[in-house]
């Protein structure tokens, strides 16, 4: 008799420890609720629900680069609406709508060459589009393309991947931007048969 009590009791005693166990490892429950937007003054980043107690009354929107004539020194929130003028490269990103090349064109016909000019214009797989320049000297092409730049009176300068290219700015506005770079020579360009040798200028057309 005292065998069977002393077995139930052995048996309790497990069934009561798998009891205990299983409440300590069950899952909690990990809802945090609080502002879940970064830009708000009380942002919670432990939040996991948004309880609408976020509190944007001293959060003032407004241009932050202190490069734009629209700078506001009072913004905590850039938004997006610096403006630089219209005769700043700066802003938001060019978009190449055209290239001009401006050169001859040499062909060879049994043995015999012939070099001819040529004015080529293209609107399709355009380089350096788009063109983003920003204040702090740098820009950014489509092609993940990082470099610096400056400008000197009506020359643009960029410098990438240890190559500096002077380019002239014949045309500069709030839409438009025209850089023409003199003096290019790209033996390796093909059209039609022909390959393309003492190139007198490049002209790349940009748009906002």
């Amino acid at each position: 008799m005292k065998k069977l009590i002393y077995t139930l009791l052995a048996i309790t005693l497990v069934v009561s420890a798998c009891k205990k166990e299983d409440e300590d490892t069950a899952p909690t429950n990990t809802t945090v609720s609080g502002c879940t937007d970064n830009t708000a003054l009380n942002y919670n980043a432990l939040a996991t629900v948004d309880d609408g107690s976020c509190d944007y009354s001293n959060i003032v929107s407004g241009c932050m680069d202190t490069a734009a004539i629209n700078y506001n020194a009072l913004a905590t929130v850039d938004d997006g609406t610096c403006d630089y003028g219209p005769n700043s490269v700066l802003g938001t990103s060019w978009i190449m709508e055209r290239l001009t090349i401006d050169g001859s064109a040499t062909t060879v016909i049994n043995g015999v060459s012939n070099t001819t000019p040529i004015a080529q214009v293209l609107t399709s797989n355009l380089p350096m589009s788009p063109l983003h320049f920003y204040s702090d000297g740098t820009f950014t092409t489509a092609s993940n393309t990082n470099g610096t730049w400056s400008v000197d009176n009506t020359s643009l300068t960029m410098t990438a991947n240890n190559e500096t290219e002077e380019l002239y700015i014949s045309e500069l506005n709030a839409n438009t931007l025209t850089l023409i770079q003199y003096n290019a020579v790209d033996t390796s360009y093909v059209q039609a048969g022909m390959a393309i040798t003492n190139v007198q200028h490049w002209s790349y057309y940009y748009e906002r």
